[in-house]
Order: structure tokens, then sequence, then C-alpha cells
């Protein structure tokens, strides 16, 4: 069993795991794959619109009404309305992956 990692724009986009023959260049097998490119071009294209819609147009206009009550939240004596509870919720899991990304890296690279 060989395990062949391919990366794409600086991150892991798939693992093949396959037994190889003694004379077979299994490597150049499947990066030459016409099926398998394709494949991950139709994943990213399909994944692509996926996020664009869900992130910017679905998730904003559920959160505000369906999570949040229309008349705001109240945190701490002060009420916050939708918009302003979903900017702090974006900005706080960004401050999140800054942080944690760079540890999360390093522990990536050292591990086997």
């Amino acid at each position: 069993m060989r395990v062949c990692i391919y990366e794409r724009n600086d991150y892991i986009a798939q693992i093949f795991r396959y037994e190889t023959d003694g004379d077979m260049n299994a490597d150049s097998t499947l990066k030459n794959d016409q099926k398998t490119i394709f494949g991950w071009c139709m994943y990213d294209w399909a994944n692509s619109a996926f996020i664009l819609t869900v992130v910017t147009a679905v998730l904003p206009v559920y959160f505000a009404g369906v999570v949040v009550p229309k008349e705001g939240f109240n945190i701490g004596g002060t009420i916050y309305s939708a918009t302003s509870l979903w900017g702090f919720v974006i900005s706080s899991s960004a401050l999140f992956v800054f942080l944690c990304a760079p540890v999360l890296g390093a522990i990536a690279d050292f591990s086997s």
C-alpha cells in the first residue's frame, strides 16, 4: 500500500491509496489521469458556487431571521442587531483562524 498526497493551492486536496506493481509508475498515472483532473475541476467549480451562495446570501438571512430575534439580542445590557452579531461572529472566527493556523500548521508539518 502506498500513499500519495497531491497538493492543490497550498492545501491537501486528496489522498489516494492504491497498490502498485513493481514496473508501474503510479504517481504519473494519477497525475495525468484525465478523469481525475476533470473530477477535481468539477468539484472545485461546484464547491466555489455553493460556498459563494450559502455564505454570502443564504446564511446571513437565516441568521437574521431565525437565530436572532427581531428585537435584537441583549448582551450585557446592550441590544445588538442581527447584522452586528453577524459581524462579530465572522470577525471572531477570522481571529480564531489567525491565532490557531500557525500552531496547527506547524503540528501538521512535523507529524508523520
